[in-house]
């Protein structure tokens, strides 16, 4: 093999890795795109769940405090249905003495 010939194949395996290199930039353009599409969708579903964590936060501070107001109208009611019942026994018991 002569001079010649082996600046030829010297040549050709040149321009082979140049096209190589043409091709691994080209896909690595389009997985820092790729990447970078995938960053944002990453950022709006974090920012998604942000936001439900704090509905769901703010719904069950709301049944906690409905929860509250249950208990104390249930007490109410309570007190208000043995005062009736008090009533009703002193009704009864003038009721026989009479």
């Amino acid at each position: 093999m002569n001079l010649s010939e082996q600046l030829e194949r010297i040549e050709l395996k040149l321009r082979q890795l140049a096209l190589d290199m043409r091709q691994i930039k080209r896909q690595n353009e389009e997985l820092s795109h790729q990447n970078h599409q995938l960053q944002l969708e990453i950022a709006l579903k974090d920012q998604t769940i942000a936001q439900l964590q704090e509905g769901l936060s703010q719904a069950q501070n709301q049944l906690l405090l409905q929860e509250q107001t249950d208990a104390e109208k249930a007490k109410q009611l309570k007190v208000q249905v043995d005062q009736y019942l008090r009533e009703i026994d002193k009704c009864i018991e003038w009721l026989t003495n009479n």
